[in-house]
């Protein structure tokens, strides 16, 4: 009997948890997605992603989940106009100055509904 009691509890205490959940839906029209992109020595790009679609959940203080799917057919940088091909260090050793760094900076201005 003390099982069931702790399981009947637990359940309740999940499901007032989940009932406190508020998901947020993403506006891919309003939202902002920058992007930043720099080589190891030298020259740096910037551009923009759209959002496709997106979700966030919030327990009221904190964000506790979420999704993004961005367009990256959309990516607003012309690499033939600078010059830039694919140079990872981590896939090619001979690049020198001219590897491009695998982290690019994001600033990310979310419209949600």
């Amino acid at each position: 009997m003390k099982k069931a009691g702790i399981v009947t509890l637990l359940a309740i205490f999940a499901d007032t948890q989940l009932a406190a959940q508020k998901k947020y839906v993403a506006d891919p029209s309003a939202t902002v997605i920058k992007w930043h992109g720099e080589k190891i020595v030298g020259s740096a790009h910037d551009g923009t992603i759209n959002l496709r679609e997106g979700w966030l959940n919030s327990d009221g203080k904190s964000i506790t989940g979420g999704e993004f799917v961005v367009d990256m057919a959309s990516i607003t940088f012309d690499r033939s106009l600078y010059d830039v091909r694919f140079g990872s260090g981590k896939f090619f050793s001979n690049l020198g100055k001219n590897a491009i760094r695998d982290e690019i900076k994001l600033d990310v201005s979310l419209v949600v509904q």
